[in-house]
């Protein structure tokens, strides 16, 4: 059994071991954070890249990368991470927008040459919105470059 002054000083030196180890979840976490925005963001990076090369690359999506990268310098990394995913989801879905507007305007102006079975075909991936398979179906029937 421990006297008054004894189970005083135990509660203190869990207090001050648990402080110290709250204080290294704390580091630790913010590390991950860090290293989740920063990977966030080169995958952000290489999809506006791969956007632009495209030309078709949204007005706003630079624009978010640019802010992510200012509110991770100012050190709110939850913030930057959701604007340099966001900035990721626009640049693929202008890409998906651009394969699918050009599978829609090869099928507008090839409709009557194509067979009903692969008209069918190409109706159902664009109505599923699948640009990429759109296109490569597009190009395999002929209708776009």
């Amino acid at each position: 059994m421990v006297n008054g002054a004894g189970a005083t000083a135990v509660l203190v030196a869990l207090a001050v071991l648990t402080m110290g180890a709250l204080a290294r979840l704390r580091s630790a976490d913010a590390e991950l954070q860090a290293a989740a925005f920063t990977r966030a963001q080169a995958l952000a990076a290489a999809a506006v890249e791969a956007a632009r090369a495209e030309h078709v690359l949204w007005l706003n999506t630079e624009f978010l990368l640019a802010r992510a990268a200012r509110r991770a310098r100012s050190g709110d990394t939850p913030s930057a991470l959701r604007l340099a995913r966001a900035a990721r989801h626009e640049a693929e879905l202008a890409r998906n927008q651009a394969r699918l507007e050009a599978a829609r305007y090869g099928l507008a102006l090839g409709r009557a040459k194509l067979a009903a079975p692969a008209r069918t075909a190409l109706e159902r991936v664009l109505h599923a919105h699948d640009g990429r398979a759109a296109l490569a179906l597009a190009r395999r029937f002929g209708l776009v470059d």
